[in-house]
């Protein structure tokens, strides 16, 4: 038989008390998945310092839990938990000088391996009896490993949450319809608690098959039937009650007397129109405790409803934190799971004080997990200063200069981006039948009709034409590239001592491609071509290479510059529609997206990783945007 299972988590928010995350993971590695299994942890210390802080070195501690435990396949599950906690557990307790507490387990094949140290322990409820399967002492790591059986829930915990929560209490919560009431009892009492920080605990349940929960809302929609029901009888009775009041207080005088022989007073009228008030009282009285009771029963109702949506938000994003440095990709689907859940929380209008804080949390740190900087744009220079009416037309970076050229002026300025120190390098004379420039280092060359010319003051012809057709100029390693859209080629001319060589066909013998849609190109010693609208093609070696880009938020449907060099860790890649800077890794994946509204007035851009920077040409000024996801 075959076991499936599910899991569900509680953990306190972090505070003076202590930090605890809950950590599940299963590897995409087909040989660590099946060596592995899928992890639970649980993971407590006392907070380091407030924080991001507490928050990066839980990063840590995970990321080497995760060295340990993946790292060496060969020996077994059993003995690489036990091994990886007593290691991680050591080396941090030192290294903070504060308890650090791990339960574990890893189910593979049918088989559950546990592992708890510092403190925490392992607990099974099976058939309604709850028992204690390990408990570790502060200084030592206990093990053990088994088989479970359908309906077995086996619960992970801090030591907190075990004080915090007795036998009778636990074994109440356990034996919920589901999982998720397991933590709709707990929660509350969780978050009530002062030491909240240092309360942690995951349960997994192990059944035959998981079955998706059908949540009945009948329920919900019967009781405002009821409520609309109520209120109309109470407005009738109401109207009923105030109706017979006045005629009573018609027909009967508000007091009188008969006198007797006895000159005693009849009360008998006014005792009758009491009777009336004090019944009509009650039943407004009656009514509105009706309501009231419905309307609390309805806040209870709404509350138990989304409350397992609010935790389970919580404890993603939280995950998420974990995984920032150790797994990006699952860090990432975390997060945008937890975001997904908070908004539509707050569609529902719920007002809950937990989902306000985590709301403020996911926009305060959507950064760091998707990589998204919506920034403003600082002016780096002014163009116009360097020379009268100069407006940049194209942007060249090599060696930490800029090289800027006002096409329509016939000047190319070359700002060093370290000092901001500007001059002229070339003017109309060196730049007369001039159709494009490239740069390297400290030397611009220029692409005439009968040649490639160094722009000195005397204007030097370097390398005689030998070609025909729509050529793309540009420079790499201190030799010159031709890309022939026309013929299909791309033509490397090696530097030499005293100029360059002859040309070389740089594509590998057999390579045919077409040029036809290039938009841009970029060269970092691979050549990068971008097709409308948004294709890219990779050539490495003079042959194409696999290149897929992951999915990026908001999707892609047009890029217009592509730009990479030596020293970036990725490409750039500029959608002026949509105001934003894309940048992937080298191998597609994505890395972080800058948003600006000045960025759709961009002409062309440039990166220097070294000074955390992206340059925009914005036609007679420089613009500049710090890079905030290296």
């Amino acid at each position: 038989m075959s076991l499936d299972f599910s899991s569900v988590k509680l953990t306190g928010n972090p505070g003076p008390s202590g930090w605890t995350q809950i950590h599940e993971f299963l590897s995409e590695n087909e040989e660590k998945k099946a060596k592995r299994g899928r992890l639970f942890a649980v993971v407590s210390t006392k907070l380091i310092k407030e924080g991001v802080d507490s928050v990066v070195a839980g990063r840590e501690l995970l990321s080497r839990f995760h060295e340990e435990y993946f790292g060496n396949l060969d020996s077994s599950p059993f003995i690489a938990l036990k091994s990886s906690l007593e290691k991680v557990i050591n080396e941090f307790s030192g290294q903070w000088q504060e308890k650090v507490e791990i339960a574990a387990a890893a189910v593979l094949d049918n088989v559950v391996y546990t592992a708890a140290g510092g403190g925490s322990s392992v607990d099974i409820f099976r058939e309604g009896s709850l028992a204690k399967i390990l408990l570790s002492g502060q200084k030592e790591v206990v093990s053990a490993s088994g088989y479970p059986k359908e309906g077995d829930l086996l619960v992970l915990g801090t030591s907190s949450f075990f004080k915090a929560f007795g036998e009778g209490t636990l074994k109440a919560s356990l034996e919920g319809p589901n999982l998720e009431a397991f933590a709709e009892a707990l929660a509350p009492a969780t978050h009530a608690r002062e030491d909240e920080g240092s309360i942690g605990a995951v349960v997994i349940k192990f059944s035959v098959e998981a079955k998706p929960e059908i949540i009945d809302k009948e329920p919900v929609r019967l009781k405002e039937e009821i409520l609309g029901k109520l209120k109309e009888r109470a407005a009738f009775f109401l109207k009923k009650s105030v109706g017979t009041i006045k005629k009573i207080g018609i027909k009967f005088p508000e007091r009188k007397i008969y006198v007797r022989e006895e000159f005693k007073e009849d009360v008998t009228v006014g005792s009758k129109k009491t009777t009336f008030t004090v019944g009509f009282l009650l039943l407004i009285l009656l009514l509105i405790s009706i309501g009231f009771g419905i309307k609390q029963k309805n806040i209870k109702k709404l509350k138990s409803q989304y409350e397992p949506k609010l935790i389970q938000a919580q404890q993603e994003f939280d995950e998420s934190y974990g995984l920032v440095n150790v797994d990006k990709k699952r860090s990432r689907e975390l997060f945008l799971s937890s975001q997904s859940k908070v908004n539509e929380l707050l569609v529902g209008k719920i007002t809950d004080k937990r989902l306000l804080t985590l709301e403020e949390k996911i926009k305060e740190t959507e950064g760091v997990f998707l990589g998204i900087y919506n920034e403003e744009t600082e002016l780096f220079m002014d163009l116009s200063l360097i020379s009268s009416g100069f407006k940049g037309s194209l942007l060249v970076f090599s060696g930490g200069n800029l090289y800027v050229l006002d096409r329509d002026g016939g000047k190319v300025a070359r700002v060093k981006t370290d000092t901001k120190k500007t001059e002229i390098v070339a003017g109309p004379e060196q730049l007369k039948d001039i159709s494009q420039i490239t740069a390297y280092e400290d030397n611009v060359y220029g692409l005439s009709a009968d040649g490639i010319y160094l722009l000195t003051e005397k204007k030097e012809k370097i390398i005689e034409k030998d070609w025909e057709g729509d050529i793309s100029l540009f420079a790499y390693a201190g030799n010159i590239y031709l890309l022939n859209k026309t013929n299909l080629t791309i033509t490397r001319f090696p530097a030499v001592e005293g100029g360059f060589a002859k040309g070389q066909s740089w594509l590998a013998p057999g390579i045919n491609l077409s040029f036809a849609g290039v938009i841009s190109t970029t060269i970092d010693g691979s050549i990068w071509l971008l097709f409308e609208p948004f294709k890219i093609l990779k050539l490495s070696q003079g042959s194409p290479q696999s290149f897929k880009i992951d999915e990026v938020p908001g999707g892609l449907t047009r890029i217009d510059i592509i730009y990479s060099n030596e020293a970036t860790s990725g490409i750039y890649l500029l959608d002026k529609n949509n105001k934003r800077i894309i940048t992937l890794s080298k191998e597609g994946s994505y890395q972080a997206l800058y948003s600006s509204e000045k960025i759709g007035e961009t002409v062309d851009f440039v990166v220097s990783e070294d000074n955390k920077t992206i340059i925009l040409l914005m036609g007679d000024k420089l613009h500049s945007i710090e890079l905030r996801h290296l």
